[in-house]
Protein backbone atom coordinates (compact mmCIF):
# COMPACT_ATOMS: atom_id res chain seq x y z
CA UNK A 1 0.00 0.00 0.00
CA UNK A 2 2.58 1.92 0.90
CA UNK A 3 4.46 1.76 -2.21
CA UNK A 4 1.48 2.05 -4.38
CA UNK A 5 0.99 5.57 -2.56
CA UNK A 6 4.54 6.57 -3.79
CA UNK A 7 4.26 5.85 -7.17
CA UNK A 8 1.00 7.85 -7.25
CA UNK A 9 2.98 11.21 -6.06
CA UNK A 10 5.78 10.39 -7.76
CA UNK A 11 8.15 10.78 -4.66
CA UNK A 12 9.13 9.76 -1.55
CA UNK A 13 7.94 9.90 2.01
CA UNK A 14 10.19 11.83 4.29
CA UNK A 15 8.71 10.02 7.31
CA UNK A 16 7.02 6.30 7.04
CA UNK A 17 3.18 6.50 7.09
CA UNK A 18 1.65 5.14 10.16
CA UNK A 19 -1.58 3.32 9.33
CA UNK A 20 -3.92 2.71 6.69
CA UNK A 21 -6.12 5.67 6.85
CA UNK A 22 -2.99 7.92 6.39
CA UNK A 23 -2.05 5.84 2.48
CA UNK A 24 -6.23 6.24 2.27
CA UNK A 25 -5.74 9.63 2.52
CA UNK A 26 -3.19 10.76 -0.17
CA UNK A 27 -4.90 8.23 -2.38
CA UNK A 28 -8.36 9.81 -2.26
CA UNK A 29 -6.87 12.94 -2.38
CA UNK A 30 -4.71 12.00 -5.51
CA UNK A 31 -7.33 10.29 -7.19
CA UNK A 32 -9.12 13.92 -7.14
CA UNK A 33 -6.46 15.40 -8.47
CA UNK A 34 -6.23 12.70 -11.78
CA UNK A 35 -10.27 12.68 -12.10
CA UNK A 36 -10.57 16.60 -12.14
CA UNK A 37 -8.00 16.59 -15.22
CA UNK A 38 -6.00 18.85 -12.88
CA UNK A 39 -2.84 20.60 -14.72
CA UNK A 40 0.22 22.13 -13.91
CA UNK A 41 -1.25 25.40 -15.06
CA UNK A 42 -4.34 25.20 -12.64
CA UNK A 43 -1.94 25.08 -9.48
CA UNK A 44 -0.38 28.22 -8.22
CA UNK A 45 2.48 28.71 -6.23
CA UNK A 46 5.66 26.85 -6.78
CA UNK A 47 4.56 23.56 -7.74
CA UNK A 48 4.75 23.19 -11.86
CA UNK A 49 2.87 19.09 -12.08
CA UNK A 50 -0.41 17.83 -10.53
CA UNK A 51 0.94 15.06 -9.01
CA UNK A 52 3.84 16.07 -7.31
CA UNK A 53 1.48 18.19 -4.24
CA UNK A 54 4.06 17.63 -1.44
CA UNK A 55 2.00 15.92 0.98
CA UNK A 56 3.37 15.20 4.68
CA UNK A 57 1.53 13.00 6.83
CA UNK A 58 1.85 12.29 10.93
CA UNK A 59 2.50 15.19 11.67
CA UNK A 60 0.37 16.28 8.37
CA UNK A 61 0.05 19.25 6.64
CA UNK A 62 -2.03 19.23 3.32
CA UNK A 63 -1.79 22.25 1.22
CA UNK A 64 -4.79 22.58 -0.60
CA UNK A 65 -4.31 24.65 -3.56
CA UNK A 66 -5.54 27.53 -5.91
CA UNK A 67 -7.83 25.64 -8.07
CA UNK A 68 -10.56 26.79 -11.22
CA UNK A 69 -13.88 27.11 -9.66
CA UNK A 70 -15.29 23.25 -10.18
CA UNK A 71 -12.08 21.46 -9.11
CA UNK A 72 -12.41 23.63 -6.00
CA UNK A 73 -15.31 22.66 -5.18
CA UNK A 74 -14.27 18.88 -6.19
CA UNK A 75 -11.58 18.91 -3.54
CA UNK A 76 -13.57 20.67 -1.11
CA UNK A 77 -16.13 17.81 -0.97
CA UNK A 78 -13.13 15.49 -0.63
CA UNK A 79 -11.05 17.48 2.08
CA UNK A 80 -14.60 17.91 4.28
CA UNK A 81 -13.83 14.14 3.88
CA UNK A 82 -10.22 13.97 5.26
CA UNK A 83 -11.25 15.59 8.39
CA UNK A 84 -12.53 12.01 9.87
CA UNK A 85 -9.37 10.55 9.04
CA UNK A 86 -6.36 11.17 12.08
CA UNK A 87 -4.47 14.09 10.36
CA UNK A 88 -3.16 16.48 12.59
CA UNK A 89 -3.15 19.58 10.43
CA UNK A 90 -4.69 20.76 7.42
CA UNK A 91 -3.36 23.86 6.09
CA UNK A 92 -5.96 25.46 3.27
CA UNK A 93 -4.89 29.11 1.39
CA UNK A 94 -7.85 30.52 -0.26
CA UNK A 95 -9.11 33.53 -1.27
CA UNK A 96 -12.88 32.56 -1.25
CA UNK A 97 -14.58 33.21 2.03
CA UNK A 98 -17.23 30.44 2.23
CA UNK A 99 -14.39 27.72 1.10
CA UNK A 100 -12.56 28.60 4.38
CA UNK A 101 -15.91 28.66 6.84
CA UNK A 102 -16.86 25.27 4.89
CA UNK A 103 -13.62 23.69 5.69
CA UNK A 104 -11.47 25.60 9.15
CA UNK A 105 -11.45 25.52 12.57
CA UNK A 106 -9.29 28.94 12.34
CA UNK A 107 -8.63 31.47 9.51
CA UNK A 108 -6.10 33.90 9.64
CA UNK A 109 -6.59 36.84 7.68
CA UNK A 110 -3.30 38.38 6.03
CA UNK A 111 -2.37 42.07 5.02
CA UNK A 112 -0.62 42.83 2.22
CA UNK A 113 3.13 44.59 1.90
CA UNK A 114 3.85 42.97 3.72
CA UNK A 115 2.03 39.83 4.46
CA UNK A 116 0.75 39.83 8.25
CA UNK A 117 -1.78 37.80 10.14
CA UNK A 118 -3.80 41.04 11.09
CA UNK A 119 -6.55 39.02 12.46
CA UNK A 120 -7.75 35.62 13.49
CA UNK A 121 -11.46 34.55 13.53
CA UNK A 122 -11.85 30.81 14.97
CA UNK A 123 -14.97 29.03 13.34
CA UNK A 124 -16.34 26.53 15.78
CA UNK A 125 -19.08 24.87 14.13
CA UNK A 126 -18.92 21.38 13.72
CA UNK A 127 -18.48 19.55 9.84
CA UNK A 128 -20.31 19.14 8.25
CA UNK A 129 -21.50 22.77 8.25
CA UNK A 130 -24.39 23.81 6.48
CA UNK A 131 -23.81 26.98 4.35
CA UNK A 132 -27.41 28.60 4.67
CA UNK A 133 -27.24 28.22 9.15
CA UNK A 134 -27.50 31.54 10.23
CA UNK A 135 -23.80 30.80 12.52
CA UNK A 136 -22.11 30.23 9.00
CA UNK A 137 -23.81 33.12 7.20
CA UNK A 138 -22.60 35.31 10.49
CA UNK A 139 -18.83 33.98 10.30
CA UNK A 140 -18.78 34.83 6.59
CA UNK A 141 -19.85 38.07 7.21
CA UNK A 142 -17.48 38.72 9.97
CA UNK A 143 -14.60 37.83 7.95
CA UNK A 144 -16.78 40.35 4.79
CA UNK A 145 -16.40 42.65 7.83
CA UNK A 146 -12.71 42.52 9.09
CA UNK A 147 -11.61 42.81 4.98
CA UNK A 148 -13.37 45.91 4.65
CA UNK A 149 -12.49 47.74 7.46
CA UNK A 150 -8.64 46.71 7.07
CA UNK A 151 -9.37 48.32 3.10
CA UNK A 152 -11.33 51.48 4.54
CA UNK A 153 -8.13 52.09 6.99
CA UNK A 154 -5.66 51.54 4.00
CA UNK A 155 -7.10 53.82 2.16
CA UNK A 156 -8.32 56.14 4.45
CA UNK A 157 -4.13 56.72 5.71
CA UNK A 158 -2.61 56.66 2.44
CA UNK A 159 -5.19 58.57 0.64
CA UNK A 160 -4.60 60.87 2.61
CA UNK A 161 0.13 60.87 2.89
CA UNK A 162 2.27 62.56 -0.01
CA UNK A 163 -1.15 64.66 -1.44
CA UNK A 164 -2.61 61.03 -2.00
CA UNK A 165 0.62 59.89 -4.10
CA UNK A 166 0.84 56.74 -1.63
CA UNK A 167 -2.54 55.35 -2.19
CA UNK A 168 -2.03 52.32 -4.55
CA UNK A 169 -4.90 52.09 -6.54
CA UNK A 170 -6.99 48.85 -7.30
CA UNK A 171 -7.17 47.45 -10.33
CA UNK A 172 -10.44 47.61 -11.82
CA UNK A 173 -11.35 47.87 -15.26
CA UNK A 174 -13.96 50.15 -16.21
CA UNK A 175 -16.35 47.73 -17.70
CA UNK A 176 -15.92 45.72 -14.24
CA UNK A 177 -16.91 48.99 -12.54
CA UNK A 178 -19.73 49.60 -14.59
CA UNK A 179 -20.80 45.74 -14.67
CA UNK A 180 -21.37 46.06 -10.92
CA UNK A 181 -22.71 49.00 -10.48
CA UNK A 182 -25.71 48.07 -13.17
CA UNK A 183 -25.87 44.80 -10.95
CA UNK A 184 -26.16 46.78 -7.55
CA UNK A 185 -28.61 49.33 -9.31
CA UNK A 186 -31.00 46.44 -10.04
CA UNK A 187 -33.53 44.73 -8.50
CA UNK A 188 -33.04 42.91 -6.00
CA UNK A 189 -30.20 44.98 -4.40
CA UNK A 190 -31.76 48.43 -5.51
CA UNK A 191 -28.54 50.10 -5.05
CA UNK A 192 -27.42 48.33 -1.76
CA UNK A 193 -26.47 44.49 -1.01
CA UNK A 194 -24.37 42.50 1.40
CA UNK A 195 -20.79 41.52 -0.12
CA UNK A 196 -21.41 37.48 0.50
CA UNK A 197 -24.10 38.10 -1.63
CA UNK A 198 -22.67 39.66 -4.55
CA UNK A 199 -20.02 37.69 -4.45
CA UNK A 200 -22.56 34.64 -4.80
CA UNK A 201 -24.33 36.09 -7.53
CA UNK A 202 -21.29 37.25 -9.68
CA UNK A 203 -18.96 34.37 -8.89
CA UNK A 204 -16.55 36.14 -7.95
CA UNK A 205 -13.98 35.56 -5.42
CA UNK A 206 -12.93 38.17 -2.24
CA UNK A 207 -9.80 39.04 -4.53
CA UNK A 208 -11.98 39.56 -7.76
CA UNK A 209 -14.83 41.43 -5.63
CA UNK A 210 -12.41 43.60 -3.48
CA UNK A 211 -10.62 45.76 -5.93
CA UNK A 212 -13.90 46.32 -7.95
CA UNK A 213 -15.50 47.89 -4.61
CA UNK A 214 -12.57 49.15 -3.74
CA UNK A 215 -12.15 51.35 -6.84
CA UNK A 216 -15.77 52.28 -6.72
CA UNK A 217 -15.50 53.33 -3.16
CA UNK A 218 -11.85 55.95 -4.22
CA UNK A 219 -14.07 56.99 -6.91
CA UNK A 220 -17.08 57.85 -4.76
CA UNK A 221 -19.60 56.03 -6.96
CA UNK A 222 -20.31 53.73 -4.16
CA UNK A 223 -19.83 53.16 -0.07
CA UNK A 224 -17.59 50.25 1.60
CA UNK A 225 -19.93 50.17 4.97
CA UNK A 226 -19.20 46.96 6.97
CA UNK A 227 -20.14 44.26 4.78
CA UNK A 228 -22.14 45.90 2.36
CA UNK A 229 -21.81 48.22 -0.37
CA UNK A 230 -24.13 51.05 -1.27
CA UNK A 231 -24.22 53.19 -4.32
CA UNK A 232 -23.93 56.96 -4.19
CA UNK A 233 -26.13 59.21 -5.70
CA UNK A 234 -23.33 59.38 -8.60
CA UNK A 235 -22.98 55.55 -8.44
CA UNK A 236 -26.67 55.90 -9.37
CA UNK A 237 -26.58 58.30 -11.97
CA UNK A 238 -23.64 56.31 -13.56
CA UNK A 239 -25.55 53.35 -14.01
CA UNK A 240 -28.62 54.52 -16.11
CA UNK A 241 -26.22 57.40 -18.22
CA UNK A 242 -25.05 56.42 -21.63
CA UNK A 243 -21.40 56.09 -22.44
CA UNK A 244 -20.74 59.82 -23.23
CA UNK A 245 -22.43 60.64 -19.71
CA UNK A 246 -20.30 58.06 -18.14
CA UNK A 247 -17.36 59.46 -19.80
CA UNK A 248 -18.18 62.80 -18.45
CA UNK A 249 -19.04 61.48 -14.98
CA UNK A 250 -16.03 59.65 -14.74
CA UNK A 251 -13.90 62.11 -15.56
CA UNK A 252 -14.92 64.63 -12.86
CA UNK A 253 -14.78 62.17 -10.36
CA UNK A 254 -11.41 61.22 -11.25
CA UNK A 255 -10.43 65.50 -10.74
CA UNK A 256 -12.29 65.24 -7.99
CA UNK A 257 -11.22 61.66 -6.06
CA UNK A 258 -8.04 60.50 -7.01
CA UNK A 259 -5.26 62.84 -6.63
CA UNK A 260 -2.72 60.80 -8.94
CA UNK A 261 -5.17 61.62 -11.96
CA UNK A 262 -5.11 65.21 -11.38
CA UNK A 263 -1.72 65.38 -10.61
CA UNK A 264 -0.91 63.61 -14.28
CA UNK A 265 -3.52 65.94 -15.93
CA UNK A 266 -2.05 69.16 -14.17
CA UNK A 267 1.69 68.41 -15.24
CA UNK A 268 0.60 67.38 -19.00
CA UNK A 269 -1.70 70.95 -19.28
CA UNK A 270 1.55 72.73 -17.80
CA UNK A 271 3.66 71.17 -20.49
CA UNK A 272 3.91 72.89 -23.85
CA UNK A 273 3.66 69.76 -26.03
CA UNK A 274 1.21 68.03 -23.13
CA UNK A 275 3.06 65.25 -23.05
CA UNK A 276 5.15 63.14 -20.57
CA UNK A 277 6.81 60.14 -20.30
CA UNK A 278 5.50 56.59 -18.32
CA UNK A 279 8.80 56.87 -16.46
CA UNK A 280 7.96 60.57 -15.15
CA UNK A 281 5.34 59.35 -13.20
CA UNK A 282 6.56 55.54 -12.39
CA UNK A 283 9.65 56.62 -10.48
CA UNK A 284 7.63 59.56 -8.59
CA UNK A 285 4.77 57.00 -7.28
CA UNK A 286 8.29 54.81 -6.61
CA UNK A 287 8.92 57.45 -3.99
CA UNK A 288 6.06 55.92 -2.03
CA UNK A 289 5.26 52.84 -3.23
CA UNK A 290 6.79 49.19 -4.50
CA UNK A 291 7.72 49.13 -8.19
CA UNK A 292 5.11 46.51 -9.00
CA UNK A 293 2.21 48.62 -7.14
CA UNK A 294 3.60 51.89 -8.74
CA UNK A 295 3.54 49.71 -11.91
CA UNK A 296 0.13 48.33 -11.38
CA UNK A 297 -1.51 51.94 -9.91
CA UNK A 298 -0.33 53.70 -12.89
CA UNK A 299 -1.86 51.05 -14.98
CA UNK A 300 -5.09 51.65 -12.78
CA UNK A 301 -5.49 55.33 -13.53
CA UNK A 302 -4.07 55.14 -17.30
CA UNK A 303 -7.11 52.80 -18.11
CA UNK A 304 -9.64 55.08 -16.01
CA UNK A 305 -8.28 58.55 -17.74
CA UNK A 306 -8.44 57.15 -21.18
CA UNK A 307 -12.25 55.87 -21.18
CA UNK A 308 -12.94 59.32 -19.22
CA UNK A 309 -10.86 60.64 -22.21
CA UNK A 310 -9.11 62.86 -19.56
CA UNK A 311 -5.48 62.05 -20.61
CA UNK A 312 -4.12 59.22 -23.29
CA UNK A 313 -1.67 56.88 -23.56
CA UNK A 314 0.58 55.72 -26.30
CA UNK A 315 1.77 51.88 -25.18
CA UNK A 316 4.78 52.31 -28.05
CA UNK A 317 6.72 55.76 -27.12
CA UNK A 318 5.47 54.90 -23.22
CA UNK A 319 4.07 58.17 -23.23
CA UNK A 320 1.17 59.86 -21.70
CA UNK A 321 -0.31 62.58 -23.37
CA UNK A 322 -3.45 65.21 -22.94
CA UNK A 323 -6.94 64.11 -24.51
CA UNK A 324 -7.38 60.85 -25.99
CA UNK A 325 -4.19 60.52 -27.97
Amino acid sequence: MEHHAQVLIGGEWRQRLPNWRDVAAVILVMGVFSLIGTAGHQLTGPWTAALRPAISLSPAALPLYSLRTTARMLLAMVASLIFTLPLKTVLLVTHNIEEAVLLCDRILILSSNPGRICAEIPVPLAHPRDRLSPEFRAIVDEIYSTLTLRSLESIGSHGQAHGGLALALPRASVNQMSGLLETLSAPPYAGHAELSKLAGTLVLEVDDLFPIAEALHILGFAELTGRSLKLTAAGRVFAQEATDDRKRLLREHLLRFVPLASHIHRVLAEREEHWAPHLRFKAELEDHLTPRDAERTLGAVIGWARYAELFGYDARSRRLKLGTG
